[in-house]
Order: C-alpha cells, then structure tokens, then sequence
C-alpha cells in the first residue's frame, strides 16, 4: 500500500474521529513565556500533539484546565492536575527548531539539536534547506517557507523520527510568517512497520463533508457530499499550531557607482557610492549589513564584515579585501526603518581599491533587529540611466571612470589688479592638466580644449577668443565680474570648470595731451 493511499485513509478516520469526539471544540493558542511555537497538531493514531504547556493552563494558575484534560496535556487526568513547563520554539534568525512538544499516549517529541538523527540513511535527508551545520534539527527557510529536517519520538527510539521534507507534493509542511501559523503534515512511518503516520498542522489544509450519510469524509465540491455541503474541516474541530515568526527582510533599489562627474572633479574618481533600500514587513529595524565588491568574473576585492552600529563586528577579514574587527564601517545603518536607504562608499584607497575603467560587481545582505537575515543580494540594475552610462551593457555591473579628469587649476591673469574696461590676459596652459589613468600631463592644443565664459550671462564680460587656452577679457562693470573655464580632455570627454570671481577697480579717467 503506498504512502499517499495511506493518507487518505488517515485522513478519512481521522475527520470521522474528530466528527464524533470534537464536534464543534475549538483548539485555539496562546504562546508561552520563552517560545513562540503553540497549539495543537493531530495524528489519527497518538491523537492531540501539545505544542505549548501554556494552552493547557491558560488562565497560568499551574493546573491544568478541566476543558483541556482530553486533549493530552501530560497530566493524570485528576483534578486537580499540576501543569508542567514545555514548549517549542523557532530561531527568528536561523529558523531552527528546539525544545519539547508532548503527546498523552507517545510522550516527548524533540527539536533538540542532541536528539536528530545519527543514522546513515536519515542524516543523508537532513537539512535540504537549512544550516547543515546544525545536524538535522527541524527548521524553517524563510525563503521557501517550507519546514525541513526532523523531530524525534523519544520513547520510540530510532524508529521514533519525524520528517518535515518527506517530500509528498501538496502536503509539505510549511510555515506562514504573515498568519503566524504552520500548515501542511509531517511524516512518521518506517521500512519495519513502526511508526505513528501523518501529522496535520492545520484543520484549513482540507475540506470535508459536513452532516448527511458520509460526514467526515474529504470533499471537493457539494456534490462529493450526501448532505451536498463540502465544508471547512475546521467547524468540526478547529485546531492548528501556531508560531510567532519573522519574515526576512529584503533588499530593493541597489544602484551604483552614483559617482557624479563634479566628484571626480574634486579628485575622487576611483571611487563608488554603493546604494541599497532595507525592506521588512514586519516593521524591525535594521541591525547590520554586509557588503561585497568583486571585479567582474574576477576575484573579491572587498569585503565590509558585517557592519553594526558603524563597527565591523563579523566576518571582517582584514587585509586588502575588508575591515578588521571593530574598524569603523562608512555609514551606520542601524536603526533604519522599513524603505529606508543605506549608502556605503568604496574609496580608492579601500581594501584593494577600484581600478580605472573598470566593471564591478557587487552585492549585499542586511539583518533585521530580530535576527532575520536576507542572504546575500546581487546588484542586477544597471542602464544607461545610471551615473557611468553602462558603457558595458551588463546589468550586473557599473563600471568607474577611465582616468582622473582635468585640472583647470585656477587659471592666471595679468594684471592683478586692473579696471573696468580693461583688457586682462587671461591664461591656462601651462597649468592645466589631463590624465592618462592616474598620469599627471601639462595640457597642449592635442590633448586639451577651453572654453573661456561668463557664467552669469551678464553682458559684463567681454571675452576675447574663448576657445583658446589663453583669452583677452574686458570687464564692462564693478558688478557680475565672474570667469568661468571649462577644461575638456580630448581623450575623454572629461570636463572640470574653474570659477573665480574679481574685485574691478573704478573705470580710469580719459585724457586727451594738450600743448
């Protein structure tokens, strides 16, 4: 008989059984005090799965409640009845399963990390989907939602496993992080016979028919019913296993390098502002990040550690790739809020540093203030929209600047001081430079153009020949009197503008010699 006709005839006795016994009880949760998993699961051959003490004694007066006795709560079944402390609990951060859930005829059910499997066969099944450093210990990917790993059967021994991932399509056991609550099954059988089967979560997980000759039985529609009402399974016995979870954040708008030409104008060209907005769900905080740079198909040339309150705190590797622990990172992002944005600049003289006309890829991943991580996110939004005009055509990476940019540096005039309406050279040349990667050359008629003007549009300024490097100009007032030069590299295209502004002495007097 294979496993899934199994589960329809578990799922046929155990509807009836609940028709019968639990017509119209209602198996609702509150969380215990240290773990954040509640409620009930049920097995058509153990029964009522207590996930949390605390729905056993609600009103927390350390006796179990006179309602709750049949359900399976671990006591005597004699008032009065001392309640015992149990429960189990999901890593927000990790996902990973621990502590204790307790079944009447079976006993304690464990998510402790000691108690996963040590067998071959079983260890070779663990953890598809989670930490493999943590052996099989049942445990939640926020990713995927679904529950992998396994729970253990005490008294059963090795023939006592619980798997989450058994792998029966449409009846995986997974986690809503937004309803906080488990749904789906798990499994319990064994080559040997032994086990105790299916495991449901959730009474939403099926509809049954409700009244008439085949009450009970598992519906698709009304007319799979005698009493032509396919109904919600739950309005038999609502029950389900609940679970404070934590979505992950995420990452969104992650932009680069938003390294300006007026930036590298300032000499700060091998540089990139690396952009990103924190997104949670569930309104946490942010309380690190990460950030990786690598030259594209090459190797890591940077690795911030994971950044917390402005300090390094993990995986800062040091060296010519990142920080070491406890250096300073560039911003500090904790605290910001759901669509806040983050923005970390790689300085040329950072870990390895950006190289000239260069394509990086990068990426990140942030932490919430509950521990819920994001992994890491790969920058894949680059257009020609963006600040370096992706001269690759590659979504994946931004590319920096092919050298410095030029240096008008202050142009020269003779004289110093002078008047309205007189002429003033005005020259360039032989400071001016332009750069071949980081080499520093004087500027020539080749290599370097001008363009001499008045940057206030004032009709103050006369400007002689304004595309040579040196110029006549005649300031017409005491007024306005500002010169603009924009330097271009040829090479490039690259352009830096120098603006100084004069003081103009009075107009000189006129005089005609006489005899």
């Amino acid at each position: 008989m294979n496993n899934f006709f199994k589960f329809k005839i578990f799922l046929l006795s155990l509807i009836l059984l609940l028709a019968v016994c639990f017509l119209g009880s209602e198996k609702r949760v509150m969380a215990g005090v240290g773990e954040n998993v509640s409620g009930w699961a049920w097995n058509s051959n153990v029964g009522w799965i207590s996930f949390n003490s605390a729905d056993c004694d609600t009103d927390n007066n350390g006796f179990v409640d006179t309602d709750a006795m049949v359900l399976g709560c671990g006591g005597t079944n004699a008032l009065p009845d001392t309640a015992f402390d149990y429960g189990v609990n999901i890593n927000v951060g990790t996902g990973n399963f621990s502590g204790y859930a307790w079944n009447d005829n079976v006993g304690w059910i464990s998510f402790q990390e000691s108690n996963t499997p040590n067998d071959a066969t079983v260890v070779a099944n663990c953890d598809a989907g989670c930490d493999p450093t943590v052996d099989c210990t049942a445990c939640y990917n926020a990713t995927d939602n679904k529950i992998y790993g396994w729970a253990k059967i005490l008294s059963m021994g090795e023939d006592g496993w619980i798997r989450f991932d058994h792998g029966q399509i449409g009846f995986e056991a997974t986690a809503d992080a937004t309803a906080n609550e488990l749904n789906g099954w798990a499994w319990s059988s064994n080559a040997n016979g032994t086990g105790i089967g299916w495991i449901s979560f959730n009474c939403e997980n099926y509809s049954s028919c409700i009244g008439g000759a085949n009450a009970g039985e598992i519906c698709a529609i009304n007319a799979d019913c005698a009493s032509n009402n396919c109904g919600d399974t739950c309005l038999v016995s609502n029950y389900q296993t609940e679970a404070e979870l934590n979505n992950s954040p995420t990452l969104s708008a992650l932009s680069a390098p938003n390294w300006w030409p007026a930036n590298a104008c300032a000499g700060n060209t091998r540089q990139a502002e690396l952009k990103w907005q924190f997104n949670d769900a569930d309104g946490d905080t942010l309380k690190s990040y990460q950030l990786k740079v690598y030259e594209s198909g090459g190797p890591l040339i940077f690795n911030s550690g994971e950044c917390e309150n402005g300090v390094c705190v993990n995986d800062c590797i040091g060296g010519a790739v990142g920080l070491n622990p406890g250096d300073l990172c560039d911003i500090n992002c904790t605290g910001y809020l759901d669509g806040d944005i983050c923005a970390y600049t790689i300085y040329e003289n950072t870990g390895s540093g950006l190289g000239y006309g260069l394509n990086y890829e990068w990426e990140a991943q942030v932490r919430d203030s509950n521990g819920g991580l994001s992994g890491m996110v790969l920058y894949d939004n680059n257009s020609g929209a963006d600040t370096d005009g992706d001269p690759d055509v590659n979504n994946l990476t931004f590319t920096t600047f092919i050298s410095e940019f030029p240096n008008p540096d202050n142009f020269i005039w003779t004289p110093k001081s002078f008047s309205a309406e007189e002429d003033v050279l005005f020259e360039s040349m032989d400071r001016a430079k332009y750069y071949v990667g980081g080499v520093e050359n004087d500027c020539d008629d080749a290599n370097c153009s001008w363009d001499w003007s008045d940057p206030d549009a004032s009709g103050n300024v006369d400007i002689g020949s304004s595309n040579a490097s040196s110029t006549i100009i005649k300031f017409n007032s005491l007024v306005n009197n500002r010169v603009e030069l924009t330097l271009t590299d040829n090479n490039n295209g690259y352009s830096c503008a120098s603006t100084s502004v004069f003081d103009i002495n009075y107009k000189l007097p006129s005089w005609i010699e006489t005899k």
